[in-house]
Formats: C-alpha cells, sequence, structure tokens
C-alpha cells in the first residue's frame, strides 16, 4: 500500500456495512492506564477505577467519572471555569450491546460557573438505538463495531441534536463520534491510538496465565499456548520469542500476549529471564500501543 494511500486512510474513516451484524458486547471493564487519544487532540486516561465508577483525566486537566458505560452521559466534570453534575434516570443503557437495542433516558444537568457558583440546570431526554453494525477504520486501525444513534432533545431550552458512536468491543471505547445539530452544523472526532493497561484478572486466571507463562517460555520451538480461566471469566494466548543472553549473563526471551478478558481484548509484550530452578520471571511488561 503506498504512503499516499496510508496518509489518506490515516486522515479519515472509511465505514464499511459489511461488519458482523450478530455483534455481541457485554459492559466493558477499565484498568488504570487505559488511554484514548483522538484526532481533535484529546486523550481521556483512566486514573481510577472504584467498582463500576470510571475516573478519568483529559489532557487539558478536566476530570470526570464515568460508568462502565461510555455511552452515557458523564455522571460528573470539573474543568475550566465550570463544574457539572448529570444525573441519568432510569441508568441503564443499551449493555449487553447487540443490534437492535433500544434504550431512552433522561438527563438532569446542573451546572456550576466558577468561581461565582452561578448554577444552571437542563434536561434531556435521549433516545437510543443499535441499527446496525460496521466495519470502521481510523488512524488507530480497522474495528469491528456497533453503530449507536442517539436522538438527543434539549427539555429546558429546546433544540435537538443526533450524536452517533462507533462502538468497537475489543477495546471497550467508541473509535469515532459524529454528531448533527437541528440547525445543520455537525462534528466528528475519531479515535488515532490507544494503550490498554494490564487486565484486572481474577485468581484463578492469574494462576492459569502464570503457569502457561512458564510451560510457553521453556518451550524451545516457541509455540503458542493457549490458557483459560475455569470460570470462564477470562482466557489467553502466550507467544514467546527468541533467545537472548543479558549482559549479566541470563537467559532471557521476550513474548507477546493476547488475553480477552473483562469484555475486552488486551495486547501485551514482555521480557522474561530464568532464574533459579529455571523458573521463569518477568522483568518488563507492558501494554501494546495502537497510534
Amino acid at each position: 500500500m503506498s504512503a499516499a494511500l496510508l496518509a489518506i486512510l490515516a486522515g479519515c474513516a472509511t465505514i464499511r456495512p459489511d461488519a458482523n451484524a450478530s455483534l455481541f458486547a457485554p459492559l466493558p471493564a477499565f484498568a488504570v492506564g487505559d488511554s484514548f487519544t483522538f484526532d481533535d487532540g484529546t486523550t481521556d486516561r483512566v486514573v481510577a477505577v472504584t467498582g463500576d465508577e470510571v475516573h478519568w483525566q483529559r489532557s487539558d486537566g478536566a476530570e470526570f467519572v464515568t460508568s462502565r458505560d461510555v455511552l452515557l452521559p458523564a455522571a460528573s466534570w470539573r474543568g475550566g471555569d465550570r463544574t457539572v453534575q448529570r444525573d441519568v434516570t432510569p441508568a441503564e443503557g443499551l449493555f449487553p450491546l447487540r443490534v437492535g437495542n433500544e434504550a431512552s433516558f433522561d438527563v438532569a444537568q446542573r451546572e456550576r460557573a466558577l468561581p461565582d457558583g452561578a448554577e444552571a440546570t437542563t434536561r434531556e431526554a435521549w433516545r437510543c438505538s443499535v441499527p446496525d453494525a460496521a466495519w470502521v477504520h481510523t488512524g488507530a486501525g480497522w474495528f469491528d463495531t456497533a453503530r449507536v444513534v442517539c436522538a438527543i432533545s434539549d427539555q429546558t431550552e429546546g433544540g435537538s441534536l443526533e450524536r452517533v458512536f462507533y462502538y468497537a468491543p475489543d477495546i471497550g471505547f467508541y473509535v469515532r463520534r459524529e454528531e448533527r445539530r437541528a440547525d445543520k452544523s455537525s462534528g466528528t472526532v475519531q479515535l488515532v491510538g490507544y494503550t490498554l493497561g494490564e487486565p484486572p484478572l481474577s485468581d484463578d486466571a492469574l494462576s492459569r496465565r502464570a503457569a502457561g507463562l512458564q510451560q510457553a517460555l521453556q518451550d524451545p520451538k516457541g509455540a503458542p499456548l493457549s490458557w483459560a480461566d475455569p470460570n470462564g471469566d477470562a482466557e489467553g494466548v502466550i507467544t514467546p520469542e527468541g533467545l537472548v543472553t543479558s549482559p549479566d549473563g541470563q537467559t532471557c526471551r521476550a513474548f507477546g500476549e493476547l488475553i480477552e478478558a473483562n469484555a475486552r481484548r488486551y495486547r501485551l509484550s514482555g521480557k522474561a529471564c530464568s532464574g533459579p530452578g529455571a523458573v521463569w520471571q518477568v522483568v518488563a511488561l507492558t501494554p501494546a500501543r495502537s497510534g
């Protein structure tokens, strides 16, 4: 593929309607270190997870809190010269996400200006549906997505807009967001890069993963090795790479991991060195990055 064509693809989203129409997406889980960068220059990064609350920090310094359903409006926001609190009623969204789903909810928003504390309250009615699936290409790659269309009506001052999310189950986030207003103005942002932190795993899954890693690294042929949590919560594939000798004489080996857990797909890169008793000790492990 030519460099010119790659540049064109990276600069806009290509959408094909031939995605998997049976796409199914459970509610995702998030981990500290997850981050998503868009072509408007913003990066949203997870800084804490408390139960079903996900705490984010934006690259411009704004802080906000969402539920695990990132398609719902943020529950709170603080940035620049304002703070926002939102109540969503009922608090159920579209998950588990599949084509044909519909959901309706109301949003009460209290916005406070800083530093004088002037407060304004607005109400919105959201009506969302999942009409189809689509393959989407952005600067971060190709994604199998569910297209989520939300019609939003301002119940306080009138006006409406349509917000469309292209949600990718593999990363637990949307890769493209479109907005169309009643006055015909519109805007689009798309994902250009992301990092998924190491997945939170149960003790059983961690045990299976650790045993699989030892077995995979001891195999001189470097064949991929699969493991699975007996409870069905997670599974993974470990792919060893070539052997190298460290400066202190240890035998070391790089490896890659693909883990499916928490309704998301995680890719990690690591290095382990052979310690006492021929036990491989992981000395480096980082999330694979895209973009």
